[in-house]
């Protein structure tokens, strides 16, 4: 599993917020210590939601590929196993 560690938005406010409360600045500090629950709440659901994507993406691509080859099968099967198969191909 790959650790992505980023430092954005929220990582500051929550530095931030620690160091307001730390100096006596509580209501400042509590209300950015909140954002950046909020928003370290909403990236990751952002996150998850795109990794959801994108495995429904492969699946899909999986699934084409799968089909695409099950053609190919059935085109070679019907040009070279067919009983009714002429001698010469146009």
């Amino acid at each position: 599993m790959k650790i992505n560690i980023d430092f954005g938005f929220a990582e500051w406010s929550l530095i931030s917020g620690v160091a307001l409360y730390l100096n006596s600045e509580i209501a400042l500090g509590v209300s950015l210590c909140a954002i950046a629950v909020i928003a370290a709440t909403l990236r990751s659901a952002v996150r998850f939601q795109n990794q959801q994507q994108e495995a429904e993406d492969r699946k899909k691509l999986h699934m084409d590929f799968n089909d695409a080859g099950i053609g190919l099968a059935g085109a070679i099967n019907e040009l070279f196993v067919s009983p009714d198969r002429k001698k010469t191909v146009h």
